[in-house]
């Protein structure tokens, strides 16, 4: 008895709280709850544009996904998973200091094999200088005073959204090609 608009409140919020236990259950070595908890709050996010979402949560539930696999000796999904997360996020990076080895050197190898793929760019344009641009909900960076932001992409289908306060966001989806600087208008209205 969810209303639609509801809906993407409700899976949100019932996401949060399956990434949270997820977490919990990681920590205490129930990798098999972890693993059923953060596919039950993909699944529950899935219908819902990322940019609609907080802001990294497609990403952070990938990553944690990752991880569980990795821990559970499921090489293959979870580089799938982790693969997705990069997608989402092109500029993240794992961090030495926190990430568990075997993480580690997956993470390097898929890095490798995206930093040796054809890339292509993209010029965002806003005509409100200093708006947020977000690639599949996670900030890549703001307009410069001409309403310009230059985005370095690996080839691919990306969902950029434009945002700043007071202005309702504008979502895009786009296809970077290899080699091509390509143009895309992001004009958002009050």
């Amino acid at each position: 008895s969810v209303r639609p608009a509801e809906g993407l409140t409700v899976a949100a919020y019932n996401a949060q709280r399956w990434s949270d236990a997820a977490w919990v259950a990681f920590r205490g070595g129930e990798l098999e709850a972890a693993a059923d908890l953060v596919s039950d709050a993909l699944r529950l996010i899935e219908p819902y544009p990322a940019a609609r979402l907080s802001e990294g949560m497609v990403r952070d539930l990938h990553l944690l996904r990752a991880r569980v696999l990795i821990d559970l000796g499921r090489t293959e999904p979870a580089e799938a998973a982790l693969k997705a997360a990069m997608i989402l996020d092109p500029g993240w990076k794992a961090n030495s200091r926190w990430e568990r080895p075997e993480f580690l050197v997956l993470w390097g190898r898929l890095s490798d094999q995206r930093d040796r793929s054809p890339r292509g760019s993209m010029t965002v344009t806003l005509a409100e200088a200093g708006a947020t641009v977000l690639v599949y909900g996670v900030p890549q960076g703001t307009a410069d005073p001409k309403g310009h932001l230059e985005l370095d992409l690996p080839v691919g289908l990306y969902e950029l959204t434009g945002r700043k306060p007071g202005f309702a966001d504008r979502t895009e989806f786009v296809h970077v090609r290899p080699g091509v600087n390509d143009e895309l208008d992001l004009a958002l209205s009050v």
